[in-house]
């Protein structure tokens, strides 16, 4: 016998994508690393290990130097560099050195580079061609170093440049496609310059952006997956793209964990993950393994440190739980509300929760399942929602749009 179940109250009906969405297993390292709580700061890839460089702290802005060599242990290079203490500078490997470019001091943003092949000495070359900034992207591409966006005195920017050897510096592009912005994230992917999100003086932005050449940029889609945000981070990870946490236009600090293949299609990896809300946190694929360190949530500045190996390929993902269903159609849902159609292994209990983009539970119910259950939710909002099944033979986390 077909059962039938109604929620009222939340908006539309249930629509769920056919791709399933893990739930990524994050590992606690340590909740409290050798270096200050902090926000901001920059993260680098160099000689073998994993790079952290100043950022804002509860005691103010720093100009340490900090590296690892397995991400749970770390060591300090430089107390205090030769540069002056800022936050929302940007870095990047390039000829066998790392390379730090600009940021904010107390003073105000800063357009100075400074390089050090061993992260105890640095040196200072020529200020760049770019004007003083912070909240800029910087990618290493084709020998190169990239410099993208970012709030000068003037206000956001959409400007890129380009040098091959951190001192002599070529305008691509004066106005890119994309708006104007700062706090963005951005990525090499695919032999592409990326960038993701963002905000300017008014609003928080949900785009992508691709180019191969910094001077033609295409957005990689029509509509926006994941919520607007500034402050997010992004790495590719297992090929794919993938987009984490930031702050959110509309409820704050998000911890939600997005990937792509194409920056047109996302899928929810997880609404909520095991770390809280946060923003400008330092995010790097080392080891094999995702690390996310840091960065600003709720109650301050945070010193932790996260890793994850899991949810990296699509033969890896798993499509349902042993002896659990869920079948939805039509999805997206468009002008008639889908029926989901759930299934389990055995006659029982089962929850059903529904979250919105940012991990917020919106509803959690409680049926009777035996055989085929029809599950309906009246009214919901466009935009994307992740159900999540649990019955005593297994649970299934699942992504759906409404349109």
């Amino acid at each position: 016998m077909k059962r039938r179940h109604v929620f009222p109250g939340i908006g539309l009906v249930l629509a769920v994508s056919l791709l399933s969405a893990q739930e990524v297993p994050w590992v606690l390292v340590t909740n409290g690393a050798e270096w200050t709580a902090r926000a901001g700061h920059a993260t680098v890839i160099f000689d073998g290990r994993l790079w952290l460089l100043a950022g804002d702290t509860p005691s103010g802005l720093f100009n340490d130097v900090w590296s690892t060599g397995n991400g749970a242990d770390w060591e300090e290079a430089l107390d205090e560099a030769e540069w002056t203490p800022r936050t929302r500078l940007a870095a990047a490997e390039l000829a066998g050195e790392m390379w730090l470019l600009g940021g904010a001091d107390d003073s105000g943003p800063l357009n100075d580079v400074w390089h050090s092949a061993n992260g105890g000495i640095w040196a200072q070359a020529a200020s760049a061609a770019w004007s003083p900034r912070s909240g800029h992207a910087a990618l290493r591409r084709d020998s190169a170093i990239w410099v993208m966006g970012g709030e000068d005195s003037t206000g956001p920017r959409n400007d890129v440049w380009r040098s091959e050897d951190g001192t002599s510096w070529t305008l691509v592009d004066p106005a890119a496609e994309w708006p104007a912005r700062t706090g963005h994230a951005a990525l090499v992917y695919d032999d592409k310059l990326w960038v993701l999100g963002g905000r300017d003086s008014s609003q928080y932005f949900a785009d992508a952006w691709y180019s191969t050449d910094g001077t033609d940029w295409m957005p990689a889609g029509a509509a926006p997956w994941w919520t607007p945000r500034w402050g997010a981070r992004c790495v590719e990870f297992e090929g794919e793209m993938w987009l984490l946490g930031g702050m959110d236009d509309s409820v704050g600090f998000a911890q939600d964990a997005w990937s792509s293949t194409d920056g047109a299609l996302w899928q929810l990896r997880d609404p909520r993950s095991d770390w809280s809300p946060r923003r400008e946190f330092g995010l790097a694929v080392f080891a094999s393994r995702m690390w996310l360190f840091g960065g600003e949530d709720v109650t301050g500045f945070q010193d932790d440190i996260w890793n994850t190996a899991s949810g990296a390929t699509a033969e890896e993902r798993p499509r349902q739980a042993p002896g659990v269903r869920l079948v939805v159609e039509p999805n997206p849902a468009a002008g008639r509300a889908p029926v989901a159609r759930l299934s389990v292994g055995r006659p029982g209990r089962v929850a059903v929760s529904v979250f919105d983009g940012l991990g917020r539970r919106l509803v959690r119910r409680e049926l009777a399942a035996s055989g085929e259950t029809e599950v309906r939710l009246p009214g919901l909002a466009a935009g994307v929602y992740v159900v999540r099944l649990e019955a005593a033979s297994g649970r299934v986390t699942c992504r759906f749009v409404v349109r």
